[in-house]
């Protein structure tokens, strides 16, 4: 990915850039902040040795992707990461720090993200699975453009899996 940058709003401009070695603490403050834990479908504390084993693992990896979002003064405001699942498809998911929460900045990264993915990938779908009552969450893919596909269990939680069709993704971006 590299640095791929977006307006949000009138002001400030946020940048996806490519995780690297030295954003594996900060993830992992994230990761463990109280209500990133309830809205993950594993809520247990992380060790922080574990932690750097699954992100060491994350960005070597061709199949999953991290990339941090910054501000226009470079600050680190949250993170956003895919995998491929299967064939033409993705899976995403996203964390703003609980300082940066409120601000639009998660739409807008997450439709940025999801641009560059098509621009990029040759998928046909990216998806999410939310928990039911992460009203936050649910939210922000919403007015990304992604829809409620179906209620499923996961992992022993009821969660909603919503999609965003290539064709549906330039429609809100107004590609």
């Amino acid at each position: 990915m590299g640095k791929v940058r977006m307006k949000h709003g009138m002001k400030s401009e946020l940048t996806l850039r490519d995780g690297e070695k030295k954003d594996c603490k900060l993830l992992w403050e994230w990761r463990n902040e109280k209500s990133v834990r309830e809205a993950s479908f594993n809520s247990k504390y992380i060790s922080y040795e574990e932690h750097k084993k699954w992100f060491q693992k994350k960005i070597k990896s061709r199949k999953e992707k991290i990339s941090i979002i910054e501000s226009e003064f470079g600050k680190e405001i949250g993170q956003v990461r895919f995998d491929f699942n299967s064939p033409g498809a993705a899976e995403v998911s996203i964390i703003i720090d609980k300082t940066e929460r409120g601000k639009g900045y998660g739409i807008q990264a997450l439709r940025l993200f999801c641009e560059h993915t098509f621009k990029n990938y040759p998928i046909k779908n990216i998806t999410a699975h939310i928990k039911q009552k992460n009203t936050p969450s649910l939210r922000i893919f919403k007015k990304s453009g992604f829809t409620i596909n179906r209620l499923k269990e996961v992992k022993g939680f009821s969660c909603y899996e919503m999609i965003l069709e290539r064709n549906s993704q330039k429609r809100v971006n107004g590609l």
